[in-house]
């Protein structure tokens, strides 16, 4: 399992972000949001 957390900033609030790993999409992060992702092994 992977967290992500983005920090609130003002300045970047309307922008969420893309998630990928290894060039596979796994989702956005909005402003102060936190992810977590379950990842398989290879």
């Amino acid at each position: 399992m992977i967290r992500i957390s983005r920090q609130t900033r003002y300045f970047d609030s309307l922008r969420s972000y893309k998630i990928y790993i290894d060039d596979i999409y796994c989702g956005d992060i909005k402003n102060g949001e936190i992810k977590e992702l379950d990842i398989e092994e290879k």
